[in-house]
């Protein structure tokens, strides 16, 4: 999937292959989504709960200030998002 994401103008990012021990690099991941036009997240459903990295993901990268807040950034990308 990375190989034909290459040319195709997108990122594939394997957060298992990129944090196999879960210590998420939280300002990486931010510069990353503030920079994307939009963010598609795959990943299977277990027990209608997602894998515990993607939860750590939310939690860790998504966070007051940044995120959501009076200084939060992502009111204003929303408005281009397609939910």
């Amino acid at each position: 999937m990375a190989t034909a994401a290459a040319g195709a103008g997108y990122d594939v990012r394997d957060m298992y292959q990129l944090y196999p021990n879960f210590d998420i690099d939280v300002k990486t991941e931010q510069k990353i989504l503030e920079v994307s036009d939009r963010i598609v997240l795959q990943f299977p459903i277990y027990w209608y709960q997602t894998p515990a990295l993607m939860k750590q993901w939310f939690d860790v990268v998504f966070e007051y200030g940044w995120a959501y807040g009076s200084t939060g950034i992502l009111p204003y990308k929303a408005r281009k998002s397609c939910w």
